[in-house]
Order: C-alpha cells, then structure tokens, then sequence
C-alpha cells in the first residue's frame, strides 16, 4: 500500500516536471514562429530530449508500460545525453555566433560535435550488435565533462546581450552535476533529494537560455526599429537630396539667360549708351520671366517638403505631378514620356510625403535605367481603388530592360542593384518596400513585363 503510494507521488511529481518541460517546448516553438530565430527551434527541441532523458533516468517510461521494450528504454538512457549535448553546442554556436567572431571555440565545437556523434554511433552499436562494447560507455561521460568545460568556458570568455543568464544556468547545471555524483559515489552523504537536483537544474537552465535569448531578441529589435527609422529619415533626405539635384539642372537655363541679359546690359552701359533703354525694355521681361520660373520650381520644392508627417487628404494625381515636376530636368535628358491612368477626383487619406517619396524612387529608378539616345521610354502609372478588397492598387510599369537580378526579389535587398554605379545605389527599392510595409502596411509586388518591369503596390485604404 505504501509502496504504491510512493509510486502514485513519484508518478505525479513527473507529470507536473513533463508538463512543465513541455509547456516550455511549445513556448519555444510559439517564439520560434514568431521570431523566426532558430535558438529558439533548437531550445524547444532540447527540452523534449531533456525530458525523455529525464523519464527514461528514472523508470517513469518503464512505469507507464508506453510498449517501449526495454532495450529501447535503455537506448534513450545512453543516448540522449550525447544528442543533448549536440544540440547545447548547436545553441552556443547559434547564440554567440561562433564561427564569425570566435575561430578557436568554433574548431573546437566541430571536435565536440564530432566526439558525440562517434560516442552514439558506438554506445548504438554496443546496445544493438555487440553487448562487448558497452566497457566504453565512460566515453559518454568523459565526452560530456569536456562539454561542460567547454560552455562554461564560452560563458565566462564570450560577451554577448544576455550571456550573464546563460552563465549563471552553467554554473547551476554544473552544480547539481558535480553533488548528484559526489552522492552517487558516496563521497558526499547522499540524500534522496540529489535524485532530482539535476532535472531541477536542466530545468532552470531552459528558463534562463529563453530568458537570455529573450533578451538578445529584444535587443536586436530594437536595433532594427532604430534602423528602420534612420532609413526612414534617410529615405526623406535622399528624396530631398535628388530634388536638390534636378532643381539644380532647372536653374542652368533661367540663371543662363539672366546672365546674358545682364552681360548685354552691362555692355551696352559701357559702349553703346543709346541703345541701353530698348535693349532694357526687351531684356526685362526676359529676366523676370526666368526669374518667375525660379520662384515657381523653389515654391513647388517648399510645398513638396515643407508638408507634417501626419496623414492627410490629398489628390494622387497632382502628388505624382508634383513629383514629375521636380524630376523634370532628368525627364527631359532620359526624354520619358509619362501616362497617368488616374481620375482627378480621387482623394487618398494617408502620408502624402512617404506616398510621394515612393513614387519618386520608383520614377528616378527608371529613369537610371533608360537610355539617353532612345526615342521611346516610357512610364505608366495608374490608380485604382478595390472596394472589395478596401485598397488602393498602384501599378507602376516602365520598358527600361527589365530587373536582371535572379531571383527578381533580391532587388529589394539592400545594396542589391544591377546598376553600374553600384556605390550610389542599392538601397531605393528597399526603401520603397519598407516605406510600403512598415509605414503604409501595405505591400508590393514586381514582375518583368513587355521588355520593362511591373510594380504592383497595394494600400490599405484609410477612413478620413
């Protein structure tokens, strides 16, 4: 009776230690599909061995009568301990980045890894085959002692954001190890409560790798928020930066004929004074209208990029206008002819300068692509609204060539580009993307179509 009742508790304690254990595996797999980081994959996949260790270790697998024979039972007791450590030095390698930054600790871990493989393979062949090969299961232990050398040594040598945690779970694991053999060997007085210390401190040792990889999770992303947003304010700048540029080429002309004007004027006032009244009253309005013309492509880059970054009603239409007015200059060299398939009533509700900023990189990135000498570049860009899937549709199409780039993705890599000048571009179609993404949620497409490339760009529509 009392027997049985030890039994039943023992029974008990490991349902609450497994269901623990698995709670933590599948919370693993959860942050695994969220994160997509696979530390977390490799955590999840050794606790659930941890855990058949542990139920194996203590008969509870036997006492469950699974159907598992016993030289299975046995298997997984040998076993698992080496396939444990492979897959702790998979999540040290993963962690710490080993092989970049840590050449020495990395050939050792290959050493490692390699040692375990040949311990499992043997123990496999003496479990299996030949029972004589059993007097080297010291190779198990011996293989997981250098182990444990090896990740403390890489938790006190390597620095990382949330090493301090994976240290402390080291120093715990290592620990319970040492007093749970001391007992066992009886150099210690031993104590009923040694035959869980070390599952105790597995266990404390799960909670605090998924503490420290939480903690280097958060760090990373919160470098890329702080990225994203200095791309953001980059994507602005570089935008400012081209206007500037093509708002340079339009002065030539007007600051041309102004400086002609005034040459002529100053030369007459020299030579031929008679003339200076007429030749004034012609030049004037010469030098005004230029002038006007100055004030008109200053007063359109203000308005352009003066506006708040909050959203607000504006026509799509005149935005792209306004855009291709400001490229006007490089329009003109690349002699691009536009269509713009959009209605003028239509009003969007959302960030007009990141809406613009995008337009421009898509233009601007066709432009950089069509010949100088060619009669025929041409741009379309059209503008509708599905009311079933509530969403602006963007298409934008050029007949530049096409993306030579495979696969034709990898243009939305940073610094992935096909131009000739590859130190000054790279980044504009990323931007666009995560300007499309991250700021508009929406999302965009690209195919090669008609000897050019096709952008499809959906925006969710946004309620005033």
């Amino acid at each position: 009776m009392t027997q049985n009742l030890l039994h039943s508790q023992k029974l008990i304690i490991f349902g609450l230690f497994g269901g623990v254990f698995i709670l933590f595996s599948i919370l693993s797999f959860i942050l695994y599909s969220i994160h997509r980081t696979p530390v977390y994959l490799v955590v999840g996949v050794y606790t659930l061995s941890l855990l058949l260790y542990t139920l194996s270790l203590q008969g509870v697998l036997y006492n469950l009568d699974f159907g598992i024979n016993l030289k299975l039972l046995t298997a997984i007791a040998w076993l698992t301990p080496s396939f444990t450590s492979i897959l702790f030095l998979i999540y040290t390698y993963l962690f710490f980045s080993i092989k970049e930054r840590y050449k020495k600790f990395y050939y050792v871990m290959v050493g490692l890894i390699s040692l375990h493989t040949f311990v499992i393979l043997l123990m496999s062949y003496a479990l299996f085959v030949d029972p004589t090969y059993t007097k080297y299961s010291f190779l198990t232990g011996l293989s997981i002692m250098f182990n444990t050398i090896y990740l403390l040594s890489a938790g006190i040598y390597m620095r990382e954001v949330g090493s301090k945690f994976y240290l402390i779970g080291q120093l715990i694991l290592i620990c319970a190890v040492v007093l749970s053999t001391l007992s066992i060997y009886g150099l210690i007085t031993y104590y009923d409560i040694y035959r869980h210390l070390v599952t105790t401190a597995l266990f404390i040792d799960i909670i605090l790798l998924l503490i420290a990889q939480s903690l280097k999770t958060k760090h990373h992303v919160n470098l890329l928020n702080n990225s994203k947003i200095a791309l953001l304010e980059h994507s602005r700048y570089s935008s400012i930066g081209l206007a500037i540029n093509n708002i340079t080429h339009q002065w030539k002309h007007p600051l041309s004929h102004i400086g002609l004007s005034i040459l002529m004027i100053e030369s007459l006032l020299k030579n031929k004074k008679e003339s200076l009244i007429p030749t004034i009253e012609t030049e004037l309005p010469k030098i005004s209208y230029s002038l006007n013309l100055m004030k008109k492509t200053i007063d359109e880059f203000s308005a352009y990029y003066s506006q708040d970054i909050t959203k607000n009603d504006f026509s799509p239409k005149n935005t792209i206008e306004h855009v291709i007015y400001i490229l006007n200059s490089k329009i003109l060299i690349k002699n691009a002819q536009f269509t713009l398939e959009i209605e003028d009533t239509l009003i969007m509700h959302n960030y007009e300068h990141i809406f613009s900023n995008i337009i421009m990189i898509l233009i601007d990135n066709s432009l950089d692509e069509f010949k100088i000498e060619s009669e025929d570049n041409k741009i379309s860009i059209s503008l509708t609204q599905d009311t079933l899937l509530k969403k602006y549709i963007l298409t934008f199409s050029d007949n530049a060539g096409g993306i030579k780039i495979k696969p034709i993705e990898k243009v939305f890599d940073y610094f992935s580009t096909s131009k000739e000048d590859k130190l000054n571009h790279g980044a504009g179609l990323a931007m666009a993307k995560m300007l499309i993404e991250e700021r508009l949620y929406g999302d965009i497409f690209l195919k090669n179509k008609n000897d050019g490339v096709e952008f499809k760009i959906f925006i969710p529509q946004e309620n005033n």
